[in-house]
């Protein structure tokens, strides 16, 4: 699967079980800022809303690691892409699942965006001129 920030691999455990192997393209932001702050909304919105999100199983943003890329890998969400179902949905549930995003939208926005920070490890990085910017573990 892709979308326009990143690619989506189904994988099978041993078990039998999928996960999900999400890699962003180098369009999607800022070289290891854009994987730790997906995996910090994700984390945040699950310790803070009854949203159901899906569990991280490892992430890097550290493109050095051995897999090459910046990754996620998580559970693999039950049901379907919208796209799949969308056009032969009747007018009223597509309205229906229109409101229940316009919730989703408002219940996240209710938290301070500062909090979201809590979730994304950091490490100071010294700057010559004696400042410090903070990046991504």
């Amino acid at each position: 699967m892709e979308g326009g920030f990143s690619k989506a691999l189904r994988m099978s455990k041993e078990d039998g079980t999928e996960v999900i192997a999400k890699i962003p393209f180098p369009i999607a932001g800022p070289a290891s800022s854009t994987t730790a702050c997906e995996v910090a909304v994700m984390k945040y919105v699950k310790s803070n809303t009854s949203f159901p999100v899906p569990e991280i199983f490892a992430w890097s943003s550290d493109a050095s690691n051995p897999v090459g890329a910046e990754f996620i890998i998580m559970e693999k969400a039950p049901g379907v892409q919208l796209f799949e179902v969308w056009d032969a949905m009747k007018d009223s549930a597509k309205l229906a699942f229109i409101k229940r995003l316009t919730i989703f939208g408002k219940a996240v926005s209710i938290y301070s965006i500062s909090r979201l920070w809590e979730f994304v490890p950091l490490r100071v990085v010294p700057h010559p001129r004696g400042q410090a910017s903070y990046t991504p573990l």
